[in-house]
C-alpha cells in the first residue's frame, strides 16, 4: 500500500485485486484504525497511518509514571 492518499481503484490497478475485495478489506482496516478513510473531491480515499510505535503514546496518552 502506498503511503500517500489513494482510492480503491488506484490500489486495485497496482495490486491486480478486485475493487470489491479491496473495499471490504479497507473498510475492515478503517474500522480497526489501521488505515485512515476520508472523502476528497467526492471520492472515498484511504491512507496508511505512519508507523512510529511509541511516539504518539509517549507524548499524548496519560501514563502511570
Amino acid at each position: 500500500m502506498p503511503f500517500v492518499t489513494f482510492t480503491v481503484e488506484q490500489l486495485a490497478e497496482r495490486t491486480g485485486k478486485s475493487v470489491e475485495y479491496l473495499e471490504r478489506v479497507l473498510e475492515e482496516m478503517a474500522k480497526k484504525g489501521t488505515v485512515w478513510k476520508g472523502v476528497r473531491n467526492g471520492k472515498t480515499v484511504y491512507r496508511l497511518f505512519p508507523v512510529m510505535v511509541g511516539l504518539f503514546e509517549m507524548h499524548f496518552l496519560p501514563g502511570t509514571g
